[in-house]
């Protein structure tokens, strides 16, 4: 799955703690503009967007505003260290919600295996990554309550409902490792 300018632009704004409207406003204060830079540098580097989505997604009236904003990044990356250690963390983050957005309801197991392997585990996480989690999550209740209510009887055709219920309790089981004795 394809990350959105907008989540880029929400994780940049929780980096630099402002609201993601403030990064596309017309402001030009240092630090929105630099925002702006690292948003636009993200989007181009990691998430490998065009300049016609980024130019509509942080309003940018031509492209040749993306270029300087990438040449801008790039020139401090190479002489403010601290700037260098924030567009890693933006980068990791924006490669963090590209590995969480593969993820499918059925891999809830691989996202929890990303989730203690990312660098800032479980509680760390910026807003975004938790967004991005919560996602998964979600879908991963609404599936379990589906099966409460085939398991519970609550469907209509019980041929479905015990093959469907019983699939489901034999998957749980394989997940915790349990195996059906002969």
């Amino acid at each position: 799955m394809i990350i959105t300018p907008f989540q880029i632009i929400e994780l940049v704004a929780d980096e630099y703690k402002i609201e993601p409207a403030q990064i596309t406003s017309p402001n030009r204060s240092a630090l929105l503009a630099e925002a702006r830079h690292a948003s636009v540098w993200l989007m181009t580097k990691q998430a490998c967007l065009g300049n016609g989505v980024i130019c509509q997604a942080i309003g940018y009236a031509d492209h040749t505003s993306c270029y300087h904003a990438v040449a801008k990044v790039n020139g401090m990356i190479e002489c403010d260290p601290e700037f260098k250690k924030r567009i890693e963390r933006l980068s990791s983050g924006v490669a963090f919600l590209e590995q969480v957005s593969d993820f499918d309801v059925k891999d809830v197991l691989g996202l929890a295996e990303a989730v203690a392997a990312h660098r800032r585990a479980v509680a760390g996480l910026s807003v975004n990554e938790i967004r991005a989690v919560g996602h998964v999550l979600s879908q991963c209740w609404e599936i379990l309550l589906i099966a409460e209510a085939l398991i519970s009887g609550d469907f209509e055709d019980e041929p479905t409902r015990e093959a469907l219920g019983g699939a489901f309790l034999s998957e749980m089981a394989a997940l915790r490792g349990e195996t059906k004795e002969a």
